[in-house]
């Protein structure tokens, strides 16, 4: 906008200052006009630069405060800001919702193994493949080095467990393939689930229990 007012002074200002110039033979009121004119417009093309940069800077901080910056998921923070309507929701008309966290068997083994590096494409791998098998409905965050939390809105405890199964199959059945490199992987799951008002804490940490139950 601030932009677009500069262009505008350019337009609306250059041929009064040429009027002035050419029909009126006032040359030097001209030159002040079409002094001011470019002034005032490259100043606010400058601070419209400057209030771009500002904005991008912002929003930047703003996707490091909600996102993961390995695998691009939302963090826990993001996750809670991402559910806010969709748990209000619940528990206005009293829907189930249900949460699934998966953790990667023996990571450790993988970095010790394979290398830092092997391992964080581990990460993003798992993340990419959680993605593809979630809802759009759904939300996906990483809450740890190797936990991933799924929030399922709409979703009872046996929907739940179906997917949750299904995931790790998958994962179990299809070794992982990294710089050429076939590296067999495992997760184990935990499910948990609420009807109504979400704790979203409390839900995640009951996931959590489970989850280390299954393992």
């Amino acid at each position: 906008v601030i932009t677009a007012v500069a262009a505008v002074l350019m337009v609306l200002g250059m041929p009064a200052a040429l009027y002035l110039w050419l029909v009126q033979g006032d040359y030097p009121q001209a030159q002040l006009v079409a002094f001011g004119v470019y002034s005032s417009a490259y100043v606010l093309v400058a601070i419209g630069f400057l209030a771009s940069v500002l904005i991008d800077y912002q929003q930047n901080l703003s996707h490091l405060a909600t996102e993961d910056p390995l695998t691009r998921l939302l963090n826990h923070r993001g996750l809670q800001s991402a559910l806010h309507i969709t748990l209000a929701q619940a528990a206005r008309q009293q829907l189930p919702t249900a949460a699934i966290m998966v953790d990667i068997d023996n990571f450790k083994e993988v970095n010790t193994n394979f290398g830092n590096e092997t391992g964080d494409q581990v990460i993003r791998q798992i993340a990419h493949y959680l993605q593809r098998v979630s809802r759009d409905s759904d939300v996906l965050a990483r809450t740890g080095g190797d936990e991933y939390l799924l929030i399922l809105p709409h979703t009872d405890p046996d929907g739940a467990r179906i997917l949750a199964e299904r995931i790790r199959m998958d994962i179990a059945e299809r070794p992982l393939v990294v710089h050429q490199q076939r590296i067999p992987v495992t997760v184990s799951l935990g499910v948990a689930s609420t009807i109504g008002e979400v704790d979203l804490d409390k839900l995640s940490q009951e996931a959590d229990r489970a989850m280390y139950l299954a393992k």
